[in-house]
């Protein structure tokens, strides 16, 4: 079963910095991208990331993940983070995010900026990080 967040990010996204057809299977980067995001959402370490992974089901659900999956080891976290770097990949989600959004009419050209956020404090989704992740609709 598909979301909208795999079109948005999607594991040919990452095609050119893995040899697709050597060795053994790997996480998918698109997983691995989506648990970037809710790490930096929670501000958690790499090993309170996968402790997550391993434990909440919003994280389960967001990851599109089986209830009982085990995660996988964090220094893959580590390599990833570093090929993203190399193959200059680190702002490509955002980048595709910003894209699509503008594509879709979701952006205007003139944005009013908010200084002081204390008014948007009652403005909030009724959706929480994880669902508006799991539909592709997750913002940064």
């Amino acid at each position: 079963m598909h979301n909208l967040s795999d079109t948005i990010i999607t594991d040919d996204d990452f095609a050119d910095i893995y040899c697709l057809n050597n060795g053994r299977p790997s996480v998918p980067p698109a997983r691995l991208t989506k648990v970037l995001i809710l790490q930096t959402y929670e501000n958690l370490s790499d090993r309170g990331a996968l402790e997550m992974l391993r434990f909440n089901i919003k994280w389960k659900y967001a990851l599109d993940v089986p209830i009982d999956y085990e995660s996988f080891d964090r220094s893959l976290l580590v390599y990833f983070r570093s090929r993203l770097l190399i193959h200059k990949k680190e702002k490509m989600v955002f980048k595709k995010t910003l894209k699509l959004a503008k594509k879709a009419g979701l952006l205007k050209k003139e944005v009013d900026q908010v200084i002081d956020s204390t008014p948007m404090l009652g403005a909030g989704a009724v959706k929480d990080t994880y669902e508006l992740l799991r539909d592709g609709k997750a913002t940064y």
